[in-house]
């Protein structure tokens, strides 16, 4: 019996060993969106990690997939039986501003990948790179034992998930047939997400006429207009009581207002930025059609102001059915790991499930052990922990959702 827990903790040690050094490394691998041509950092950083995918040797089929802007995806697939569940990870992370390096520690900058105190620090440890080390591990320590899911696995990295999506939109078209679940290693601090929230990024033109600042009424202020329109929006659409059990209510948010000439004239021009956060409830086209009505109506009571519209990112929402098969093995997994309920949350950031959702597949989880509130942050880091309690979760997927 000494011997097989001698063995056993050796086995832990060299998972833990081989999700430090993967995670540590591939943190080193500069994947900063955006992309600036062929050489740029999410290119780069993929095709290390198609590289590191083929020495495995664990897959049937490894592609490295080209796309436009420097851009790239990395699909790996292992044959079974029946419809595969998919993994989905992307590898883009959020650039580091000159304010936001002089924050960091020294010791532990963004591409440091430095190990200390139980901790792996880096530009993307949380977001999503641990997420990605987490779901590799967990397949590759089955392979190695030979016991490779009956269940086909796919896994996908994505790129410019951080952006307009492209890496999700082009695999689409990269992967064929169904796929009977999606498991996406987004950070939800080993939380089950079951739902997130959808997102508008809504650009509103306003348009008036100018005039000198001493004589106001000679002009029409594109800029109080187009703030009386957005608060107008608001009013009618996020000011409700209706709440999503999981994601909250509903926001709008102005980001961003720009407008006028200068100090003595009324200003003819002005830009506003919503960012607008939607429920699984809320149809995307209904409210839009709904905002255009709002927009001309007041334009037509404002005679000589005009709002233009433009769409700059739309991501629709995304809920799972609480017991879905994924969602009711991942529940039970959890709870036969700590012996205390799984607990569900939801996300108000969007991610490549909203568009991997149009696969057809019905059944989506976010699950990564990452902590949600340190992404994107100064000093963004891991828990090594917390990345080994997951793998240990994975691991028990594997077991009974793939056979």
């Amino acid at each position: 019996m000494d011997e097989l827990a001698a063995r056993i903790q050796a086995c832990i040690e060299r998972n833990r060993d081989e999700i430090l050094n993967f995670l540590s490394e591939y943190i080193q691998q500069d994947s900063t969106n955006p992309a600036l041509g062929e050489n740029c950092a999410p290119y780069a950083c993929h095709e290390w990690l198609a590289d590191r995918l083929e020495r495995m040797q664990l897959f049937d089929k490894v592609d490295f997939w080209k796309l436009d802007g420097g851009f790239s995806n990395v699909v790996a697939v292992k044959t079974g039986e029946g419809e595969p569940l998919m993994f989905a990870a992307h590898s883009d992370t959020v650039p580091v501003t000159e304010a936001q390096l002089a924050a960091w520690n020294r010791e532990a900058g963004p591409l440091s990948g430095l190990v200390k105190d139980g901790n792996i620090y880096g530009r993307g440890a949380s977001d999503m790179k641990s997420g990605l080390a987490v779901l590799l591990a967990a397949f590759k320590r089955r392979a190695m034992e030979n016991r490779i899911p009956r269940r086909g696995i796919w896994f996908v990295g994505t790129c410019d998930e951080e952006a307009s999506g492209l890496g999700a939109r082009a695999a689409l078209n990269q992967i064929h047939g169904r796929v009977s679940a999606l498991l996406i290693g987004e950070p939800t601090a080993g939380e089950i997400g079951l739902a997130a929230k959808g997102c508008i990024w809504l650009k509103l033109r306003g348009s008036g006429r100018t005039s000198h600042g001493a004589y106001p009424e000679r002009g029409v202020d594109a800029i109080g207009h187009l703030t009386a329109v957005v608060d107008g929006i608001c009013a009618a659409y996020f000011s409700g009581e209706a709440a999503h059990p999981l994601l909250g209510r509903a926001t709008c948010t102005l980001t961003q207002i720009s407008g006028g000439i200068k100090a003595n004239m009324v200003a003819d021009r002005a830009e506003a930025m919503l960012d607008i956060r939607t429920l699984p409830c809320m149809a995307h086209g209904t409210l839009l059609n709904g905002i255009r009505k709002l927009c001309a109506d007041y334009c037509a009571a404002h005679p000589g102001f005009a709002v233009e519209m433009e769409i700059e990112n739309l991501r629709p929402p995304v809920e799972t059915e609480p017991n879905s098969p994924l969602a009711a093995c991942l529940r039970a997994c959890i709870q036969e790991a700590q012996s205390v309920p799984a607990r569900e949350t939801g996300t108000a950031f969007f991610s490549d499930a909203s568009i991997l959702r149009d696969l057809g597949v019905q059944d989506i989880i976010l699950f990564g052990p990452g902590d949600p509130t340190l992404a994107h942050v100064p000093n963004e880091y891991v828990e090594l922990e917390a990345c080994e309690w997951a793998l240990s979760i994975v691991n028990r997927v594997l077991d009974q959702f793939c056979g």
